[in-house]
């Protein structure tokens, strides 16, 4: 938008939200190239402009993605996105290897690099509060999870 890469937050609620907005840039690889955190107020029933870059900040954007989180005041995720402007194809994809550990009911994923759409049930067999996922680089996932195992992931999409 007019050479600017813009976050926008989008409150669908009655209510205003507070939290912190986490944004920038990272390499598939692993490195965080702009990293920004700030606190952030979203109005209620709106879409926000919270903060913006140059897009020329944005480079070598087969192997970069612009990224955004917001968390709580208690730190959990309210809501995350990232974007490539390539197509899938033309990424230069690294290969992820993610951990898992179980601690406190939660299945936690971390991973180096960038895992996309890491994929834990492709026959909806299992009930899991979210079953397709991105891991982002040294940023931990976690999901609800009542087994003391891990679970087994079916899919990375960002497998050769």
């Amino acid at each position: 938008e007019q050479g600017r890469c813009t976050v926008y937050g989008i409150n669908d609620t009655g209510q205003a939200v507070s939290g912190k907005l986490r944004y920038g840039i990272f390499s598939l690889a692993g490195k965080y190239i702009k990293d920004v955190e700030r606190e952030t107020v979203l109005a209620a029933n709106r879409s926000t402009p919270l903060a913006s870059f140059a897009s020329a900040e944005w480079t070598k954007r087969d192997r970069t993605m612009l990224f955004a989180s917001l968390t709580g005041s208690d730190g959990a995720l309210i809501s995350r996105n990232r974007l490539c402007d390539k197509l899938f194809k033309e990424m230069k994809w690294p290969t992820p290897k993610i951990e898992i550990t179980v601690t406190k009911g939660r299945a936690v994923f971390n991973c180096p690099v960038f895992a996309l759409d890491v994929c834990l049930d492709l026959d909806g067999e299992l009930s899991f509060a979210d079953n397709f996922f991105d891991v982002w680089p040294h940023v931990s996932y976690s999901i609800p999870w009542s087994l003391q195992t891990p679970p087994q992931i079916k899919g990375i999409g960002n497998l050769p």
